[in-house]
């Protein structure tokens, strides 16, 4: 008797962990992924508003100082945004994507309000501010490859191992594969994949050597 109450006091208090570490990470998740949409379809809806807004009152619009830098990070957020997303769908991890938020935070304030150069303010354009760092051709390809180029690799390679990796566990185990249970995983993480090989790695490899190609 002694045992077996033993053994079920053992067993109450795995399960009791185990239920607690999973109600936390499901928390955690729920709490990252709350604050990065909210981020991102904030970003989105003002930006799309503030465009709308703009070709209607076409160079008629006089916006103040503090708008321009608000509207400019807003922009920067906005063109990297659909990376931490795909990101955070591959990388269940937290702190990649804590880091990704931080460093754009970081970044985008050190180019709009630490820039060791003077930024150019005018209401003529819709972008209302030009950043005087991307007259750098070491900056802008530097930003071109961080942000964009490796990315994509980034994304497409890990799509592609993980398709592989679960592959590859199922034959150590010797198990059969069953596609019609990882048939959802492998369409999606092919899609992507192909999109990103087809789209946008295209895209901003064709940018990065025309700018590299008009500099020189």
């Amino acid at each position: 008797c002694n045992k077996m109450s033993k053994n079920n006091t053992n067993a109450d208090s795995s399960i009791g962990v185990s239920y607690s570490v999973d109600i936390l990470s499901s928390i955690g998740k729920f709490w990252l992924y709350l604050i990065l949409l909210i981020t991102v379809v904030f970003s989105q809806f003002t930006v799309y508003s503030w465009m709308l807004y703009y070709f209607y009152h076409i160079n008629n619009w006089s916006r103040s100082y503090a708008f321009h830098f608000i509207w400019g990070l807003l922009i920067g957020q906005f063109m990297i945004g659909g990376y931490q997303q795909k990101r955070g769908r591959f990388l269940v991890y937290y702190l990649p994507l804590f880091i990704i938020i931080v460093y754009w935070f970081i970044f985008y304030s050190f180019i709009y309000f630490f820039s060791p150069c003077k930024n150019i303010i005018g209401n003529s354009g819709m972008i209302c501010i030009t950043i005087c760092l991307y007259k750098s051709f070491v900056f802008r390809s530097s930003e071109m490859i961080f942000h964009y180029i490796i990315p994509c690799f980034i994304i497409i390679i890990l799509s592609i191992a993980l398709i592989f990796g679960v592959l590859w566990q199922k034959y150590l185990k010797r198990q059969s594969i069953l596609w019609r249970r990882h048939r959802k995983m492998t369409v999606q993480l092919s899609s992507i994949s192909v999109f990103y090989i087809r789209v946008t790695a295209p895209w901003a490899i064709m940018i990065f050597f025309t700018d590299m190609w008009f500099t020189v």
